[in-house]
């Protein structure tokens, strides 16, 4: 585990060291932008008190997926 963190701590130091020498130089970073056409998303949700994480609304959230 302590190396885990000296490892993380090494790397994480490097990346705020870097980000401060590009921003003092005014280097522009390049982006990236995705774009997607003709993209439909569906999903279930579920509001009020079944949408909390219990035993009894995950039964009844199953029950009801299996009847349909």
């Amino acid at each position: 585990d302590r190396l885990i963190n000296v490892a993380e701590e090494g790397n994480e130091r490097f990346l705020l060291k870097l980000k401060e020498r590009i921003d003092r130089v005014g280097i522009e970073i390049p982006t990236i932008e995705v774009r997607y056409e003709h993209l439909n998303i569906e999903a279930e949700a579920y509001v009020g008190g079944r949408a909390l994480p219990t035993l009894l609304n995950s039964i009844t959230n199953a029950a009801e997926v299996n009847l349909i």
